[in-house]
C-alpha cells in the first residue's frame, strides 16, 4: 500500500494529529533506558502541547485503554491517572459524594 493510500485510510482526527510524522518519538523501543525515555517523552509532550486534536486523542487513548506510548501529552502512567479520576468522578456523580461527617463515622 502506498503512503498516500495509507494516509487516506486514517480515520477522522488522526489525519490532523501533529504526531503522525514522527510516530517513533511517541512509542519507545523495548529496553529503553529511563533517561532516554524521559527525554523522548518530553519531546513528544511538547509536540502534543500544540496539537489541534489533543482532546480527541485523549478520549481515544482513555476509552481504548492505551497502555503504551504518549497520547495527548500523557504517558501510560498519566493516562491511568486520567482513567481513575474519570471513574471516581462518575461514581461521585452517580452516588453523590459522601459528606465529611459520613466519612468520619465510617472511619470510627
Amino acid at each position: 500500500m502506498s503512503p498516500a493510500a495509507a494516509e487516506a485510510r486514517v480515520p477522522g482526527w488522526r489525519q490532523f494529529a501533529a504526531c503522525r510524522t514522527t510516530p517513533d518519538l511517541f512509542f519507545g523501543p523495548d529496553g529503553e533506558k529511563p533517561a532516554a525515555r524521559e527525554m523522548r517523552e518530553r519531546q513528544a509532550k511538547a509536540i502534543c502541547a500544540g496539537c489541534p486534536v489533543w482532546f480527541p486523542c485523549q478520549e481515544f487513548a482513555v476509552s481504548h485503554g492505551e497502555q503504551h506510548g504518549v497520547w495527548s501529552g500523557h504517558n501510560e502512567h498519566e493516562l491511568d491517572r486520567v482513567r481513575r479520576n474519570r471513574r471516581r468522578n462518575a461514581r461521585r456523580a452517580r452516588y453523590g459524594r459522601p459528606s465529611r461527617a459520613g466519612q468520619r463515622r465510617a472511619a470510627a
